[in-house]
């Protein structure tokens, strides 16, 4: 059995998420009305991003599309999910849901 000698031992993570929006030059009127529609409803939970793809592309270390609008849900770092074109609003709503109910606060650090 383990025991915990001191409290330098618990590791607090970064759980902030971030729902990122790159989007191209053009008329994209329907991606634009749906990532709002996201943003005002978790605005208060969240950060919101919107960048041009190259900034995306650069920030985030993965592929982005230049001629498409893309959604990257982020945890930290790490990117959890992606869509790209038309967004898929209740799948993101559901994932965004799921992602703020599983955030880990603190974790025993072992070894």
């Amino acid at each position: 059995m383990h025991s915990i000698s001191s409290m330098s031992q618990l590791v607090t993570f970064d759980t902030s998420l971030i729902l990122a929006y790159s989007r191209p030059a053009g008329d994209f009127a329907v991606q634009d009305a749906q990532m709002e529609s996201l943003r005002e409803r978790y605005d208060h939970r969240m950060q919101f991003e919107r960048c041009l793809p190259f900034q995306a592309r650069s920030k985030y270390r993965t592929w982005i599309s230049n001629e498409h609008p893309m959604l990257l849900l982020l945890r930290g770092n790490q990117v959890v999910y992606a869509a790209i074109g038309q967004l898929p609003v209740r799948e993101v709503r559901t994932l965004v849901e799921r992602a703020l109910r599983d955030r880990p606060v603190r974790a025993l650090k072992c070894g």
